[in-house]
């Protein structure tokens, strides 16, 4: 009896050290905007508007072997012209400064689901767990007015990852981005974007975010 004592002790210690962790935005860029209601950050550079939040500090839960945080970025082209968004245009800094690249979505599906990445939809790699995607389908089946047709989940977009490649003037692209790093242990993290236009300008973008424990 001691020892589940002390276990349930140990497990409330480490969900309340957990819980007190806070993302708070710290924007260097003159001209950049904190959203209070979501801790996002908003760049407006040469027309072309990035804004990026941390939205997963543990994709999958804490008991994945390998690590995942998610940021959730929004970016508007008003450039004028069209601008290329490739993967490798994203590039995460820890603490200590080391360069982190984001992991594919096929990835961090492979990752999170190993006996059914290849079955599940992608690119939603919001759904961890391959049996609640299958209750939540036959549930919303029922529910819904429309006949055999589920309603399905209201914010479903946005657990599609990040959509890369061209992105035409007044284009808009969202969604995640995941790299393999574990956000609590950080005291700091800043998400660098290089964007480069069609005529060959890059537009570069700096989104830090100090963690507060």
């Amino acid at each position: 009896m001691m020892r589940i004592k002390v276990i349930a002790l140990l497990l409330f210690l480490f969900l309340a050290a957990c819980s007190s962790v806070k993302i708070v935005p710290r924007p260097m860029t003159p001209g950049a905007t904190v959203n209070p209601a979501d801790q996002s950050i908003a760049i407006s550079h040469s027309g072309l508007i990035v804004t990026a939040r941390v939205q997963d500090t543990a994709v999958g839960g804490y008991d994945i072997k390998t690590p995942i945080a998610a940021f959730y970025l929004v970016i508007r082209n008003g450039s004028g012209s069209s601008v290329d968004i490739p993967l490798d245009a994203f590039t995460l800094l820890d603490s200590d400064g080391n360069s982190l690249s984001p992991i594919p979505p096929e990835e961090v599906n492979a990752i999170l689901n190993p006996r059914f990445s290849a079955f599940l939809p992608f690119p939603y790699v919001g759904y961890y767990d391959i049996v609640d995607l299958e209750q939540h389908r036959a549930s919303t089946e029922m529910a819904s007015d429309r006949p055999y047709v589920g309603e399905g989940l209201p914010a479903a977009a946005r657990l599609l990852p990040l959509r890369t490649g061209p992105l035409g003037h007044r284009e808009e692209a969202s969604g995640m981005l995941y790299f393999n790093i574990e956000i609590i242990d950080e005291s700091s993290v800043e998400l660098k974007t290089a964007i480069q236009s069609r005529e060959g300008r890059k537009l570069s973008f700096s989104h830090p975010f100090s963690i507060e424990k």
